[in-house]
C-alpha cells in the first residue's frame, strides 16, 4: 500500500483471451489443477508466497464445490460460447503490518459480507510477495462466480430478455419487422456499473477499522489519485511472465514502465510532503502572530484600566469613561462602558 491508497484491480476471466477460471484458480491457491474444458494441467506451485487460501460459498452450493478443481470445472462446461465471460477476478493490497491469521480473518469476513452472502462463489488466495528491493507486498485475489447458483444447485442465468413496451403496453416491432424490440436485463446485481467502486469504499472501511483496532497508524483513501486531486500516475499491471523475469533480475519493459512511473510519483510526493510541512509551517507561525498581539492587546488594556481605577484619589465618572475610551481607542480593545461607570 502506497501513500495511502489501496492497489486494486478488477477484470473478467473471459475466454475469447484464452483464459481459464481454473488456470486463475490454480494461480491464487499456488495449485495444480487439470481443466476439463482445456485437457491440460495448470501447476502453479512454484513460488512460496501464500499465506492462506480457501472456498467460500453460499449456503445452497453443492458441497462439493469446496473443492475448487470440481467448482471452476463446473463452470467451465456451463459455459458453452467462445466468448463465454467466465469469472471476476479481483486484487486489493493489504497493509504490510498485517500477520497471517489477521488477514485470514478479516478477508473472510469481508468475502463474506460482500459477495457470498450475495450468492457468489468465491475462491481466494493471499500473497505475500517482495520485488527486488526486498521490500514486502501483502495483498488479496479473489476469483468470484458470474451466475446465481439455483436452489437445485444447477447454475441459473445471468440476465433475461424483456420486451420494450409502448404507451399501451404492446410490444414494439424491430426495423426489420420480424421481431420486437428487447432489451437485456440483469437478473443480480453484481455486474452494474458502480460495483467495483463500491467493494473498494467496503474494503477501505475494513482496512481501517482493522488498522485502528490494532493501534496501526496508516489509514487507507479509497478514492483515485485522480479523485484526490494528487497528480499520481497507477503502476501497470507486471503480469505472471514479467514478473517472474523481474524477480531474476531481468528488466522488462513494463516493469521498466513502472520504474519510471514510481520515480516521478516520489518525486511528486516530496513535493507534496514540502508543500503540507509547509503550510502547517506558516499556519503555527500565523496563529502565534495573532495570539501574541492579542494578548498583548488585552494586557494593555487592563493595564490602563487599572491605572485609573486602583489610583487613591476621587475621579468623577465622566473623567473614568473618558479615561477608558481613551484606551480602547489606543489599543483597540472592545470594552462595555456600563461597568466601568462603577467603581
Amino acid at each position: 500500500m502506497k501513500n495511502g491508497t489501496i492497489s486494486s484491480r478488477a477484470s473478467i476471466v473471459q475466454r475469447s483471451k484464452g483464459q481459464s477460471a481454473v488456470e486463475q484458480s490454480a494461480y491464487i491457491s499456488r495449485t495444480s489443477l487439470y481443466s476439463d474444458y482445456y485437457g491440460m494441467t495448470y501447476n502453479r506451485t512454484a513460488k512460496e508466497d501464500l499465506v492462506g487460501a480457501g472456498v467460500l460459498l453460499p449456503e445452497h452450493a453443492p458441497p462439493e464445490f469446496e473443492d475448487r478443481a470440481v467448482l471452476w470445472n463446473s463452470v467451465e462446461k456451463n459455459e458453452k460460447a467462445k466468448n463465454a465471460q467466465l469469472a471476476r477476478s479481483l486484487k486489493y493490497s493489504l497493509p504490510n503490518e498485517w500477520d497471517e491469521a489477521t488477514a485470514r480473518q478479516v478477508m473472510e469476513c469481508f468475502i463474506k459480507e460482500q459477495f457470498v452472502d450475495k450468492g457468489m462463489c468465491a475462491d481466494y488466495g493471499i500473497h505475500r510477495s517482495y520485488n527486488d528491493k526486498g521490500q514486502p507486498n501483502l495483498h488479496i485475489h479473489i476469483l468470484l462466480t458470474l451466475r446465481p447458483l439455483n436452489e437445485d444447485s444447477t447454475w441459473g442465468a445471468k440476465s433475461r430478455k424483456e420486451y420494450v413496451l409502448d404507451a399501451d403496453g404492446n410490444r414494439i416491432p424491430n426495423a426489420s419487422g420480424k421481431g420486437y424490440k428487447s432489451r437485456k436485463v440483469n437478473v443480480i446485481d453484481w455486474n452494474e456499473k458502480g460495483k467495483a467502486k463500491e467493494w473498494r469504499n467496503a474494503i477501505a472501511d475494513v482496512i481501517n477499522a482493522t488498522n485502528e483496532k490494532a493501534g496501526i497508524a496508516e489509514r487507507v483513501d479509497p478514492r483515485s489519485y485522480k479523485d484526490r486531486g494528487i497528480p499520481l500516475i497507477p503502476t501497470i499491471h507486471l503480469g505472471e511472465r514479467a514478473s517472474a523475469l523481474e524477480r531474476k533480475g531481468i528488466w522488462t519493459e513494463r516493469g521498466n514502465i513502472n520504474r519510471a512511473i514510481e520515480k516521478y510519483n516520489a518525486m511528486i510526493m516530496k513535493i507534496y510532503g514540502f508543500i503540507s510541512e509547509l503550510k502547517e509551517e506558516l499556519k503555527k507561525g500565523v496563529f502565534k502572530f495573532v495570539f501574541e498581539r492579542k494578548s498583548r492587546t488585552e494586557k494593555d488594556c487592563i493595564q490602563s484600566i487599572n491605572q485609573s481605577f486602583c489610583t487613591g484619589t476621587k475621579i468623577r465618572d465622566s473623567d473614568r469613561i473618558g479615561n477608558v475610551a481613551e484606551t480602547k481607542v489606543r489599543n483597540g480593545c472592545k470594552t462595555d462602558f456600563s461597568i466601568c461607570t462603577e467603581i
